[in-house]
């Protein structure tokens, strides 16, 4: 029997955004479309390609001949061009997304090549910017030595459902910006602070290369790296839409395999996209934090 699953590894990064990979597990290839614009000004990008096999070691083709536009809810329309360097479309001008604003991403292009142009829609809502109260980040004696540190957050949560990605740079360079391993945190679950207070631990971190092959050998956590004093540590927060967050969760949990107390691998991974295309397309804003290594 043919499974309906779906790989899916690509980046997601709060200051650019790479190439999808989705592999289909012994599926027909589909249009695989993911685009990720955030509230800075820049030019953006949409990724079109055709999704592989999931025993090939073939990277997706990207798709050229494709007619790609976005357009925001107030009728301002933003079309984009294919960029061979890039192996995406990116937009024939700067903009960012804005709050209150819902933005409509447009694919078209003859995708089963029979003669026909198909079109291929995902809508998403910018939802209001939320910044965290503060970050910590707090030094962790083991043993009496400091092999590693905490970063704490703070963060005041209103009382309806909400939904957040948070993003952790390093002197300027984004630390985890894989889907696969970017922080997502729900109000609602598995830790309920909805409407109240979070105050906890955001990520751990070490010392040094050395202390994270102290504690783990050859085999360290997907999440694993170090700082050193003085750094400067900026933590960047997304107040994104729940199916943004379930097609990350599943992304996630495609790739390193859900608990097996809680069930398989989800047979389907959420999309926006309509015509049977698989991906998403999400738009948010983003708002830092600082801190320093003491």
């Amino acid at each position: 029997m043919k499974k309906n699953l779906y790989i899916l590894t690509f980046l997601a990064l709060a200051s650019c955004t790479a190439p999808i990979d989705i592999n289909t597990r012994n599926a027909e290839p589909k249009l695989a479309i993911y685009s990720a614009i955030d509230d800075s000004i820049r030019l953006q990008r949409v990724y079109v390609s055709v999704s592989s096999p999931y025993f090939s070691s073939d990277t997706a083709q990207a798709v050229l001949a494709a007619d790609v536009s976005v357009e925001r809810s107030d009728g301002t329309m933003y079309p984009f061009s294919f960029v061979d360097s890039l192996a995406a479309y990116v937009s024939q001008s700067e903009f960012g997304a804005e709050a209150g604003y819902q933005y409509t991403l447009s694919v078209n292009t003859d995708f089963d090549e029979d003669g026909i142009i198909e079109e291929y829609f995902a809508t998403s809502n910018t939802l209001d910017a939320r910044s965290l109260d503060s970050i910590r980040v707090l030094p962790t004696p083991i043993m009496g030595n400091i092999l590693h540190y905490m970063i704490w957050l703070q963060l005041t949560d209103p009382p309806e459902p909400n939904f957040y990605l948070i993003y952790v740079s390093q002197n300027g360079k984004l630390r985890g910006g894989t889907l696969t391993r970017v922080q997502n945190y729900r109000d609602d679950y598995p830790i309920y602070f909805n409407g109240q207070t979070f105050d906890g631990v955001l990520l751990e971190v070490f010392e040094s290369q050395q202390s994270i092959e102290a504690m783990f050998g050859n085999d360290p956590p997907p999440n694993s790296y170090y700082f050193s004093s003085g750094d400067t540590i900026c933590v960047q927060m997304a107040h994104i839409e729940k199916g943004y967050l379930e097609f990350i969760e599943q992304c996630q949990q495609s790739t390193y395999g859900s608990n097996p107390m809680m069930g398989g691998q989800p047979s389907n991974i959420t999309t926006n996209l309509s015509g049977g295309a698989i991906g998403y397309f999400a738009t948010y804003c983003l708002r830092p934090k600082t801190a320093y290594v003491p």
